[in-house]
């Protein structure tokens, strides 16, 4: 009767892992998913955040040769400033939007 106990929790163990790696193979999946397809990286990047309030952030991205700064709210995004990356570095186009 030992050896029946002994096998029917062998079996048990081992649906439990089957399970377990189940979970891990799906959680890692929608993990990746998360952060979209690996081919556009090059299109579009994120370059920096900043939290403004409880909820509330800036965030700069660069897309198409230009740099935009953006505004993210819950449920709203909305541009803020949009940078000529291909004319201008980045530093002079700050200064320049600071002088406007």
């Amino acid at each position: 009767m030992s050896s029946a106990v002994a096998f029917s929790m062998l079996k048990t163990l081992v649906a439990l892992a089957v399970v377990l790696g189940l979970f891990l193979l799906l959680a890692r999946f929608l993990q990746r998913m998360q952060h979209g397809p690996r081919g556009n990286q090059g299109q579009m990047q994120m370059l920096g955040a900043m939290p403004v309030g409880n909820r509330e952030r800036v965030m700069l991205i660069q897309a198409r040769g230009k740099v935009v700064m953006i505004g993210v709210s819950p449920g709203r995004v909305y541009p803020l400033h949009v940078f000529d990356a291909a004319n201008d570095s980045f530093s002079n186009a700050l200064e320049q939007a600071d002088k406007s």
